[in-house]
């Protein structure tokens, strides 16, 4: 267990230069946990659980530095045969025997170096524990801290660390009282069990750090630390180079109108999770659905939404705006335009469009919708991938609201036309009146029938497809290109109809990634600006306390 020896005129330049020669060849963490408690005071006590193999050199540590008025105190260190004695002062030239099962706060500038003795060589863990006096600071709009947990350029990894920050009293921090932001690695944030959770995806490189920043509401903790300024300046100076960005008001205000929707349909979606049957049961119910070869509600495509996802016939809400478009597309409302530029070198380049023909006259998707490309198209009348995609990051909210509108509108009509019971109640089919199950039953027997249909042709039946609903509500249960594939087995060949069909499939299925999931995306970079969690950020994190550069082993 003999320390590898150096090569002597490196060793003898090191000592020229003053420099500690690092011990990294063989020594590596593969993991830091981290463990943050918040005192109501707003200091926390921070337990630090370092798991890897130690092969090499004397010692642990990790730099502590940047701290201003926050004060690092009572270290104890732990392995799994007990404590380690405190020693004060730190010598860090003290041989391996004489840092065994020992600890120590080495000064530097700014901090301190916490230290411990490895003490064994082979697999250890190592918990380290202290307090930060002072962490979270009371700022004069909201209390904080924007801290540096893991330092860059640690010799020995490491290859996965979690940040886990909660409070000591339990109080829940959640997107209500709370904002949270990460930087200098590659990972996730977010809000779990009553507390924040922060971790990588990937093996930290020395170039990386693990930053957090957290934002509390005035209620939440009273901090003994006040700070005679805005925590808007903190985070202000932390996204500095990121990629969070910062968002404009008029942003902010699209931002809290989707928090309030959001958190109706969140409301709505409690009380109906207690109406819905385990998927069990409703794959029971639809093996024995009849085959339904019409448009189910008279083709209410709203309507047809809303039961669809209410009894898991259709997984995303992005399927309602590619129906919505499908429809438009085979109405004759929106029309494909290809358009031929020339480029570099006289190269042609085609690219295919969309021209807005005619306002639908019924639908509130539609219509609603219809209205939104118009804008976005602007006085030409004719829509870009790209315009369009850009329109719907910077107007997402009003895209999203489509959505919302439409299902508001298909649940009036579901409603109107005797679907639900009042008050709702627990049966075979919740909240269902006998003419809903009817309906739903139809709307599963059509599902069935657009995955089968060229397996029913096959046995004889003669089918007249009206493709524009088989696209539409194959589209809005979220089937197209099974339904697709059943088409061209019953129209194999040139087919003018099939041509047709496929061109509306493909053009729908393209623009319903520009508008809804871009819409989607720009809403949740928006939440992830705004602190709502979300993945970290390589860059950025400035002006934080703690950390430092360096650590590992030596």
């Amino acid at each position: 267990m003999g320390k590898k020896r150096i090569p002597g005129a490196l060793f003898a330049a090191a000592l020229c230069l003053g420099l500690t020669v690092p011990v990294l060849a063989s020594n590596r963490v593969t993991e830091i946990a981290v463990d943050v408690t918040l005192r109501p005071d707003g200091s926390a006590y921070v337990t630090q659980t370092w798991s890897g193999d130690f092969d090499e050199g004397t010692e642990c540590y990790f730099p502590v530095t940047n701290l201003g008025d926050v004060t690092l105190e009572n270290l104890q260190v732990f392995d799994e045969t007990g404590s380690y004695a405190l020693k004060d002062p730190w010598d860090t030239g003290a041989s391996f025997a004489e840092k065994a099962r020992t600890c120590g706060l080495n000064p530097v500038d700014g901090g301190y170096e916490v230290c411990w003795g490895i003490s064994e060589y082979g697999e250890n863990r190592y918990a380290v524990e202290y307090e930060l006096g002072g962490l979270v600071g009371g700022y004069d709009d909201f209390d904080g801290f924007d801290f540096q947990f893991v330092p860059s350029n640690m010799n020995t990894g490491p290859t996965d660390v979690t940040v886990r920050i909660q409070t000591q009293d339990g109080t829940p921090l959640n997107g209500g009282n709370a904002g949270i932001w990460a930087f200098g690695f590659k990972g996730q944030i977010g809000f779990q069990d009553g507390g924040v959770l922060a971790y990588t995806d990937a093996p930290l490189t020395e170039d990386n750090s693990v930053i957090v920043m957290l934002q509390l509401n005035k209620s939440v903790l009273t901090p003994a630390r006040t700070v005679p300024s805005s925590f808007e300046d903190v985070k202000t100076r932390a996204l500095e180079g990121s990629d969070y960005g910062l968002d404009s008001g008029e942003d902010n205000e699209g931002v809290g109108f989707l928090l309030v929707v959001g958190l109706i349909v969140i409301a709505a979606a409690v009380v109906l999770v207690r109406l819905k049957l385990p998927k069990r049961k409703l794959k029971k119910v639809y093996k024995g659905a009849d085959y339904w070869r019409e448009a189910p509600i008279g083709g209410n495509v709203e309507a047809s939404f809303v039961l669809a996802d209410r009894f898991f016939q259709t997984d995303d809400d992005g399927n309602l705006i590619a129906a919505t478009l499908t429809r438009l597309l085979a109405d004759g409302c929106l029309a494909p335009e290809t358009e031929i530029d020339t480029g570099f070198l006289g190269r042609e380049k085609k690219s295919v469009s969309l021209r807005l023909v005619k306002p639908p006259t019924k639908g509130v998707a539609a219509i609603r919708l219809y209205e939104l490309l118009t804008l976005a198209a602007g006085s030409d009348g004719v829509l870009q991938e790209q315009e369009l995609e850009r329109y719907c990051k910077t107007n997402y909210a009003a895209l999203l609201d489509v959505v919302q509108e439409a299902k508001r509108d298909g649940g009036e009509t579901l409603a109107g036309i005797g679907c639900y019971k009042s008050p709702l109640s627990v049966n075979s089919l919740p909240g269902l009146t006998d003419r809903g199950r009817t309906l739903l039953l139809q709307l599963m027997g059509y599902k069935k029938y657009l995955l089968d249909f060229s397996l029913i042709a096959e046995r004889g039946t003669n089918e007249a497809l009206v493709w524009q609903d088989c696209l539409t509500y194959a589209a809005l249960l979220g089937i197209g290109q099974q339904a697709l594939k059943e088409l061209r087995k019953l129209y194999p060949g040139v087919n003018a109809q099939m041509q047709t069909a496929e061109r509306t499939y493909y053009m729908a299925y393209r623009y319903n990634m520009v508008t809804y999931r871009a819409a989607k995306n720009a809403e949740s970079s928006a939440q992830r600006s705004s602190g709502g969690g979300g993945f970290s950020s390589l860059g950025g994190g400035g002006g934080f306390s703690g950390g430092g550069s360096g650590g590992g082993t030596r």
